[in-house]
């Protein structure tokens, strides 16, 4: 038997009328992250930002979104993954430009303010049986700090 799992996003204008479709392989937990100059979402193949007038898509392998965020003001928008013992993240600038990077534990939230991703790390657990909780805030221009 075969996969027929499908991401679809439909878009509409203020009328209700239908304007456009994107549709990709699956992803767990999609996301659509928007501001009054663009649109990201996101499928298993492809982050994919929409303005007016064009259509960017930032290639990726992955299958299930942990957190997504954006600042509806400038446009800035973050996706993360998890990749098993890592997760990693796209994001979108507020002038368009696409990044990416990892953090070396899972991600369960995050934040977006400007050009400034901030995202809450979950750690391994102590020898109590405790889950450690870290911040980790990012720079759009490509890292962690």
């Amino acid at each position: 038997m075969f996969d027929q799992n499908r991401s679809l996003v439909f878009l509409f204008d203020a009328a209700g009328d239908l304007v456009g479709r994107i549709e990709g392989d699956d992803i767990h937990g999609n996301q659509v992250l928007a501001s009054p100059a663009r649109l990201v979402t996101v499928s298993a193949r492809a982050v994919t930002t929409l303005t007016a007038t064009s259509r960017a898509e930032y290639p990726i392998d992955e299958s299930a979104v942990t957190a997504a965020a954006n600042d509806p003001v400038t446009g800035a928008t973050t996706l993360w993954f998890n990749s098993g013992r890592s997760s990693t993240f796209v994001t979108v600038a507020g002038d368009g430009t696409t990044t990416t990077g990892s953090v070396p534990s899972l991600v369960d939230a995050a934040a977006q303010c400007g050009d400034h991703a901030t995202a809450r790390d979950v750690g391994p657990a102590d020898a109590d049986g405790r889950y450690r909780y870290a911040a980790s805030e990012l720079d759009l221009l490509g890292g962690s700090r």
